[in-house]
């Protein structure tokens, strides 16, 4: 069983035109401010970090050029466009099954001008389930078709829906009364029936993560 940490990193551009007395016209260029808003700072080993990383520039006239992630110092990859996503549809073996121990973070933002700008944070990998904190059960909402809608017999019904869980969604279930009528294991998640018979289907969902 394995547990996926959800990362979130923001990073913010401010910068201040002012003019230095010596230099006319020359703005003074601030360099990236990057924050860390998650994970959690225990995960249960083998863990598997899922990293996004958000970036802003109040600044037109200048951009965010690359944002690189280290762990224990060793860069992990580096993403030159927005989103900056890692292990988001693809796998980054240095990010997956961690052993336990502890293990630092830094993302280090440039600017088009070279500036830059660092955050390191410490998470903790247990093989403890006792010590997990931070991790809540999936919460899962059926987004499409509107309750009560009318389909004629023979139509295509699909059946949309979100999770969301601090760990990794593993799958989502869709129910048509208490029979279970299909099973996604990627998002966006979703079911399709075109053989659905006629009268009123009640359909319910149910989301797994990978502590369960």
């Amino acid at each position: 069983m394995f547990l996926l940490g959800l990362m979130s990193l923001k990073v913010s551009k401010n910068r201040i035109n002012d003019f230095n007395s010596g230099n006319n016209n020359t703005p003074t260029n601030n360099p990236p401010v990057v924050n860390f808003t998650s994970p959690s700072s225990t995960l249960i080993a083998p863990a598997s970090l899922l990293v996004k990383v958000t970036v802003t520039d109040s600044d037109t006239s200048d951009t965010i050029s690359n944002v690189k992630l280290y762990i224990n110092n060793v860069l992990v990859n580096q993403d030159n466009t927005s989103p900056y996503e890692w292990n988001v549809g693809n796998n980054v073996t240095s990010l997956t099954n961690l052993v336990a121990g502890t293990y630092t973070l830094k993302a280090v933002a440039t600017d088009s001008q070279g500036a830059t700008g660092e955050k390191s944070t410490t998470i903790t990998v247990t093989s403890s389930s006792n010590t997990c904190t931070g991790v809540t059960n999936p919460t899962v909402n059926i987004t499409s078709p509107t309750n009560n809608a009318i389909f004629n017999q023979g139509q295509n019904v699909t059946i949309n829906a979100t999770a969301t869980s601090t760990v990794n969604i593993t799958k989502v279930e869709f129910y048509d009364g208490t029979t279970l009528v299909g099973t996604d294991t990627t998002s966006p998640y979703s079911f399709s029936s075109s053989t659905l018979s006629v009268g009123t289907h009640n359909f319910t969902t149910k989301a797994y993560s990978e502590l369960q």
